[in-house]
């Protein structure tokens, strides 16, 4: 297909629920990762877009209604997720809250990912990132 696309614009390839596609065809990850390698990432012709439970919206159709379709996905994670007054602002917290007796040292690990640390710190150094 992607040797077949002829248009000016990028081949937009999504696979949405990739993770159980993934589970039936352990093999995919790779043959992707090598198709992207061999020339689709070069080519810069093919935008792929690898997606689990819909993405943003966790297929909550609720989360999904609040999305204007005349907004740009950037506008609408701004508007329904970061602002303080937004609908969805405290929804992550509040699920913590639902499912786990005791947040505290997952918020952590939340905290310091969405600060910018990606890794573990090395032993004695804190016991979070």
């Amino acid at each position: 297909m992607v040797g077949r696309w002829k248009g000016p614009e990028k081949l937009v390839l999504v696979l949405d629920e990739f993770h159980w596609t993934a589970a039936a065809s352990p093999e995919l990850p790779s043959v992707l990762q090598t198709l992207w390698d061999g020339g689709w990432k070069r080519g810069g012709k093919v935008m792929l877009a690898l997606c689990g439970s819909w993405f943003a919206t966790g297929g909550v159709a609720w989360y999904l209604s609040l999305f204007d379709a005349r907004a740009s996905f950037r506008q609408n994670v701004e508007r329904q997720l970061l602002d303080e007054c937004a609908p969805l602002f405290r929804e992550p917290e509040f699920l913590l809250r639902e499912e786990l007796r005791d947040v505290t040292p997952f918020h952590a690990v939340l905290m310091a990912i969405a600060g910018g640390a990606h890794a573990p710190r090395p032993p004695g150094q804190g016991a979070f990132w």
